[in-house]
């Protein structure tokens, strides 16, 4: 099963360009990456809130504590739903796992916490906010609706933060572990999580 996971990953390299580390999303072609990932794992796109809730009721999804060490979910998180935000502070479980694992080396050396203000979205709830943001993708080219990603602001992070955040992040998506993106609309990093994350620890 290892070598298989293994050959899928260097198959994945191949056709997204993942040899390309690079935070820029036009430089390494991080949507196309993305998609990629999403058919290589296998991984559905939530349409709408009763699938949400659907994922969550098998334990396809966890919820992400509201805060703990090096993080914090910013309270704006699933702001645009009518009803219950709360479903929104969810992410697939190597996603939360990363959380933890990104915020507990973040806070040993920084000792702040950064904001997350993005996690699983449905379909449905995309649409939402593309409706008001001309830059926002559509279902089929976001991972959001996934629920492998996650955003992290970085516009209360110093500079030696930043400089951290991101020679972490490329050195994890030079592994296979992720795809990490610098938005250039809105202070984030956009982070797909990939299930390879939950076997390997990256020290």
């Amino acid at each position: 099963m290892r070598f298989l996971i293994s050959f899928a990953v260097v198959l994945f390299c191949q056709e997204a360009g993942a040899n390309r580390a690079s935070l820029s999303g036009f430089q390494d072609k991080g949507l196309k990456k993305e998609v990629v990932a999403v058919r290589l794992y296998n991984l559905t796109r939530i349409q709408n809130y009763q699938e949400l809730r659907a994922f969550i009721a098998k334990g396809l999804l966890q919820r992400i504590p509201n805060h703990g060490p090096g993080y914090i979910l910013d309270r704006r998180v699933g702001s645009r739903a009518s009803v219950n935000r709360v479903i929104y502070r969810y992410a697939r479980p190597y996603t939360v796992r990363f959380v933890k694992w990104f915020g507990k080396r973040y806070d040993d050396l920084f000792h702040r916490r950064f904001r997350i203000p993005s996690a699983v979205r449905t379909c449905a709830y995309q649409k939402l906010i593309a409706s008001g943001n001309i830059n926002a993708v559509s279902c089929e080219e976001t991972s959001h609706t996934t629920g492998a990603t996650i955003d992290i602001s970085y516009s209360d992070v110093s500079p030696a933060g930043r400089r951290w955040m991101e020679k972490t992040l490329l050195a994890l998506e030079k592994l296979g572990q992720i795809q990490a993106t610098r938005e250039i609309f809105q202070p984030v990093y956009h982070i797909m999580v990939y299930p390879t994350f939950s076997s390997l620890d990256p020290r």
